[in-house]
């Protein structure tokens, strides 16, 4: 058989291979797509979204306690001392308010480590579990009317609320474009 015509039966060979592979390939940047846009949706429904859900509740109503209680300075100060409403309220507000919030962070925390968008879990994060469970100790204290301590030995970190957000709205504009790019190519078949 000359070249002359084998090259017309192999053309449509060649482009039928062709379009297998490009389908092939593309249904495999498709799934791996689909496989990235899961896990962003874990990352953001058990992660991110609770805690920044979480802190931004909790810092409203830190906001609201601190209108009510003692405006307008630090809480806890040496030269004017809360009274002993002042204290009773403060209890109140840890034990009903922020600390069942700061525990459900550490719980999503815990239960979602492999969902953490860095390598390492951040400080922060190992901080408000310590912060949390200093908390504990205080509360129980307090369940054995002992009211001589207030105050976790670890604060509250101050890096949680910039981490949480910041990872929280990169992930959301991450879960944006996977979501665009899934459309434009089922629009485009």
């Amino acid at each position: 058989m000359a070249t002359s015509t084998l090259i017309p039966l192999l053309v449509p060979v060649l482009v039928g291979l062709l379009a297998i592979a490009g389908a092939r390939w593309n249904a495999t940047r498709l799934e791996k797509t689909k496989a990235e846009l899961a896990f962003l949706n874990d990352q953001l429904g058990k992660l991110y979204g609770p805690l920044f859900a979480l802190n931004a509740a909790s810092q409203a109503a830190w906001r609201q306690f601190r209108q009510r209680y003692r405006p307008g300075g630090v809480f806890f100060t040496k030269v004017n001392p809360p009274t002993e409403a002042d204290l009773l309220a403060w209890r109140q507000w840890m034990t009903c308010v922020f600390m069942p919030m700061n525990e459900r962070m550490v719980e999503a925390i815990l239960g979602n480590i492999h969902l953490i968008e860095d390598s390492e879990v951040p400080d922060c994060f190992l901080e408000l579990i310590a912060h949390v469970e200093g908390y504990r100790v205080i509360r129980h204290r307090w369940e054995l009317g002992d009211f001589s301590e207030h105050l976790s030995l670890l604060v509250f970190p101050k890096a949680f609320e910039a981490n949480v957000n910041e990872t929280y709205e990169l992930l959301n504009q991450r879960q944006a474009r996977l979501v665009r790019g899934i459309s434009l190519r089922r629009e485009a078949r």
